[in-house]
């Protein structure tokens, strides 16, 4: 278990670190290749170039960084784990920066030996 954990936790570091270089393609790389994503006020999306595009477009809307917080991760053997959170997201909006936070729950899966988000949803908490 805690090894199942400590990949996620390196891989939420990986998301914040591709983020941070403005990278969609390796944040779309740490998702499976037939994953979803659940945005807030969004439809959902399958596979890996439509999560890139969706990461990219909110790159270039202003999200300059993203911080998770893994607070729980479930995993009962297999393929599967189920990890909840939450993030912290810096937006640039205009000469202002402005932080969104909020939470998230994740299916991870094992494909070979690496752990990739398989299914992803979050929203909102506040704005501040």
């Amino acid at each position: 278990m805690s090894d199942v954990r400590a990949a996620i936790e390196a891989n939420n570091r990986k998301f914040g670190q591709a983020f941070h270089h403005r990278d969609a393609a390796a944040v779309a790389a740490l998702y499976s290749e037939n994953a979803h994503i659940l945005p807030p006020g969004s439809e959902m999306m399958q596979g890996r170039a439509a999560i890139q595009a969706f990461w990219q477009a909110q790159m270039d809307s202003g999200v300059k960084e993203v911080e998770l917080e893994t607070v729980d991760v479930e995993f009962g053997g297999g393929t599967l784990a189920t990890e909840i959170g939450h993030f912290v997201l810096t937006i640039q909006q205009g000469s202002e920066t402005v932080k969104s936070s909020g939470k998230y729950a994740a299916t991870w899966k094992q494909e070979g030996e690496d752990w990739k988000l398989h299914v992803d949803i979050w929203n909102s908490s506040s704005n501040t």
